[in-house]
């Protein structure tokens, strides 16, 4: 019988020690909050770390103590050395702006020739400026909704493009007019001879009411 109890005793306190070293490995140190809790027996000079959010706390003869992991920030280093001149970038053009669209360049935009017309054939224009000028005129082309495309213009309203030494005009959208152009905004002439930096677009009404012509554009310089 006594083998039998002192075998009994023995797996009892053997659990006992597993239960107290699963305690420990469960065990919130440092806390949430990254502070370490300890308590400090000064007549010893015993030290213990303490678990506070397992509800462990330190003895009527005890010092609480506690530290963080995180260290005081130490002084600002000295300012490092200056560093290499880098080098000069290339000269831009002249006034910061360039005056002539480079070979093979393109510019885009809009235009929306639009009004209220009393009756038939009232005109309403609308001007295409490029911003910067072309070194000589394109050739203009104006396409009208539902045209298909040509070599020299082979984009569309939503993606206007143009070859080389051409504008192209890409009407999107018309109500109300019959008879739409482009035109030298200088001499007034229709579908012939544009300037360096733009052109103008001319639309009539075919009728009373509302009338437009409504699109986009792309040139590129030669």
């Amino acid at each position: 019988m006594s083998r039998i109890f002192r075998s009994t005793r023995f797996w009892i306190a053997v659990v006992v020690v597993a239960a107290a070293s699963a305690g420990t490995a469960y065990a919130t140190i440092p806390g949430s909050d990254g502070v370490i809790q300890a308590c400090y027996v000064t007549g010893t000079g015993q030290l213990r770390v303490i678990d506070t959010e397992a509800n462990q706390a330190c003895k009527r003869t005890e010092t609480p103590l506690q530290w963080t992991q995180k260290g005081i920030p130490g002084p600002t280093g000295p300012k490092g050395d200056k560093g290499d001149k880098g080098d000069q970038g290339d000269p831009g053009p002249p006034g910061g702006f360039p005056t002539t669209l480079p070979s093979g360049g393109t510019l885009r935009g809009a235009f929306a020739a639009n009004g209220y017309a009393d009756g038939k054939d009232e005109l309403v224009s609308d001007s295409i400026s490029f911003g910067i000028a072309l070194a000589s005129a394109p050739t203009a082309h104006f396409i009208r909704v539902g045209d298909p495309s040509i070599p020299e213009c082979p984009g569309t309203p939503a993606a206007p493009e143009a070859k080389p030494g051409n504008l192209c005009i890409y009407e999107g959208h018309e109500q109300g007019v019959d008879d739409v152009h482009y035109r030298d905004a200088v001499t007034g002439i229709r579908d012939q001879d544009i300037r360096t930096f733009g052109a103008e677009i001319t639309a009539f009404s075919s009728e009373a009411g509302v009338y437009f012509s409504t699109g986009s554009w792309a040139v590129t310089a030669p």
